[in-house]
């Protein structure tokens, strides 16, 4: 007979108890020790509500309604409140809900480390736990508060040693309440600190920063076929490399995803960023028009995730992110290559000062629409020496693949240029009419001598070839076949990529691209100045 009630009493302890947890309050979190009152500790700490007896997640008795001003919405479980004894002795766990008018504060399930507990059995009113008193019997102890309220108000009080005497409840206890905690832990929001962490990467430019964008326009600079892509990615993904590119670097050393291209279908978050690039593209839109997404373009796609980024989270934290983010930009080289190449008269319009103002007039309208929204932090790669990549040299082949010393004078003037932009951005605060307020900051990238170097000296670097590309054909595999899909079919391709400074006719490989990320990441002034990248993304505005 007593073997019998002992069995009942279990049986109903378990199988209500577990019911409880998934449809009522849950009362097992009486187990936990209780968060710190302090206002700072929790956004969603809060003071205690009217009184309510019998309160259920989701729901309301007509007796208990509450001014909305006065409710407040849990992460993801209520937790019992404390009573005032208990919360003047903070340090001391109470494990069972308190017998008082109060209703528990919605707050989020502890998740820290819990200190040894010890509960007390249950009493007319809940006694706290205190450190060093003797721990209570091993007995689970039901004791009825309300015979009205037999069913809701039913408190139980386990012992550390209670639990461990019944290994039939402990199973049941522990699965539904770690399966409850992993639930709310999974359901968590990013918190204010996490989300305040991460600063965006908004890429701009053309093919030496295009992660695929090209693949989804009319056009035939592609790379989404082999080989390109085959040393890392395998699948080629757009990447006019045989792996990744100078943005996939800069994106793991800030410890960020891969920033994927904007027109790639799906939802993006834009949380992290997202890259604008396309191959062909120059600071004017006539370069390579119809057949690529120019600078402007860009701009506008930006706006574009403004907007919606403003709708998402509200006008003031979508410019904070802006604030945060860095705006890496390589653009202007196929405006002054591209004239050569279909043999324009352009370029005898104007003089080389005139050109190579129209391309950083271009470049300054978008840097001041972008710091309109909030924009603070932009890092510039310098032109690289663009007279001398296999694709060009093949203009002067009967000089013996002489570089095109005519593209030299406008990549310097270039170059210059920018750099007296960026300084006066900074330090006058004011172009055009256009008062840029403190808190501009930049990062010049000198990818000319970073090329240069390279070019001449490929052993020093670890390279065995510094001016023949992997993938192509004719002199200097200058000839941009490789893959066989821009009207030449015929190309060659070296064995071991690595061994090379170009992987095509134009683009550079994984290992040279990676030499150049880790320099513009952590390089000195020289290098970068006056901040490099890692600076740059670390910086705190004011």
């Amino acid at each position: 007979m007593v073997s019998n009630i002992k069995t009942k009493r279990l049986n109903y302890f378990i199988g209500v108890y577990s019911i409880r947890l998934l449809h009522k309050r849950p009362k097992f979190l009486s187990l936990l020790p209780p968060r710190s009152f302090n206002s700072h500790s929790h956004p969603l700490t809060a003071p205690p509500l009217e009184t309510h007896r019998r309160h259920r997640i989701g729901t309301r008795s007509p007796s208990s309604r509450l001014p909305t001003s006065r409710r407040r919405h849990a992460v993801c479980l209520r937790r019992p409140s404390l009573n005032v004894g208990a919360r003047e002795s903070l340090q001391n766990p109470v494990f069972a809900r308190p017998r008082s008018t109060s209703l528990p504060p919605y707050a989020a399930v502890h998740r820290h480390k819990s200190p040894r507990f010890s509960p007390s059995l249950a009493s007319e009113r809940c006694q706290p736990w205190i450190a060093g008193k003797a721990a209570p019997t091993k007995k689970i102890k039901i004791k009825k508060l309300d015979k009205e309220n037999q069913e809701s108000d039913q408190i139980y009080h386990l012992t550390a040693m209670g639990i461990t005497s019944f290994p039939l409840c402990l199973p049941a206890i522990f699965t539904v309440l770690l399966s409850i905690i992993l639930t709310c832990h999974g359901q968590r929001p990013h918190s204010v600190h996490e989300k305040h962490s991460i600063v965006p990467l908004f890429v701009f430019g053309d093919s030496i920063f295009d992660p695929g964008n090209n693949n989804y326009i009319n056009t035939t600079g592609k790379a989404n076929y082999w080989p390109y892509g085959e040393t890392f990615f395998h699948p080629p993904t757009g990447r006019f490399s045989d792996g990744r590119i100078i943005p996939d670097f800069i994106a793991e050393y800030a410890k960020l995803p891969l920033i994927p291209p904007y027109l790639q279908p799906g939802n993006h978050e834009f949380r992290y960023g997202i890259n604008f690039a396309s191959a062909g593209s120059g600071a004017l839109p006539e370069t390579n028009q119809g057949m690529t997404i120019d600078l402007q373009t860009q701009l506008r796609y930006f706006k574009n995730v403004s907007r919606e980024l403003s709708q998402k989270i509200g006008e003031k934290e979508a410019r904070a992110l802006f604030s945060r983010a860095v705006y890496l930009f390589s653009t202007g080289s196929n405006d002054y290559v591209y004239p050569f190449t279909i043999n324009s008269t352009v370029l005898r319009s104007y003089s080389h000062r005139q050109y190579v103002g129209l391309v950083i007039g271009n470049i300054t309208t978008v840097i001041q629409e972008i710091y309109k929204i909030g924009g603070r932090k932009f890092g510039f790669l310098k032109l690289w020496p663009l007279a001398c990549v296999p694709y060009v040299r093949l203009i002067e082949v009967d000089k013996k693949g002489a570089c095109l010393d005519q593209i030299s004078p406008y990549i310097q003037l270039h170059n210059k240029g920018i750099s007296k932009l960026l300084q006066k951005l900074q330090n006058d605060n004011k172009l055009n009419g256009f008062r840029y307020s403190n808190g501009f900051r930049y990062s010049n990238i000198d990818f000319y001598s970073f090329l240069k170097e390279r070019m001449n000296y490929p052993s020093k670097y670890g390279f065995k070839e510094g001016t023949v590309a992997c993938c192509g054909s004719g002199p200097y595999n200058g000839v941009l076949s490789c893959g066989g899909k821009r009207g030449v079919a015929e190309y060659s391709l070296c064995k071991n990529p690595n061994e090379y400074v170009f992987f095509d006719s134009v683009h550079l490989t994984d290992r040279a691209y990676q030499q150049f990320s880790e320099q513009a990441w952590s390089g000195d002034t020289n290098f970068t100045g006056p901040y490099n990248l890692k600076a740059l993304f670390e910086s705190k505005l004011s």
